[in-house]
């Protein structure tokens, strides 16, 4: 398993043990220990490090994932964001974004892209139920 976290960490461009544990709510210090095979991680922590690379707790324990096309393996990368929509006392929607992994980056025209058509949508469905 100790193999598996660090080939996948790897893997991920500028993905560090820091931001791996501040996820998972550990020290980074646990973290690598997790990596270098000299704890093993409780079960929660292990689901938790599943979940983060979206790989299944019987390949991270069994499989030698070096050996395999991870194109086939891992999800592609995606934002990593909630969309909370929420009412003020005045009754006025307003849109809250919050970001879990990483700052949002105003200036990713995906994003941008992405953020417009979701208000556009939520505006739309605003119309319909007045």
């Amino acid at each position: 398993m100790s193999d598996n976290i660090r080939y996948l960490r790897m893997q991920v461009p500028d993905l560090t043990q820091s931001k791996i544990s501040d996820h998972l709510g550990i020290t980074r210090d646990a973290y690598a220990k997790y990596e270098m095979g000299k704890t093993a991680p409780p079960l929660d922590v292990l689901v938790g490090i599943s979940r983060f690379f979206e790989v299944s707790t019987d390949l991270l324990l069994t499989a030698d994932l070096r050996k395999y096309k991870l194109e086939g393996i891992l999800p592609l990368p995606h934002h990593n964001l909630s969309l909370s929509i929420i009412t003020d006392p005045e009754g006025e929607n307003k849109m809250e974004i919050i970001s879990h992994d990483h700052l949002l980056d105003n200036t990713d025209p995906d994003l941008k892209a992405l953020l417009q058509h979701l208000i556009q949508k939520i505006e739309e469905l605003k119309a319909t139920t007045k």
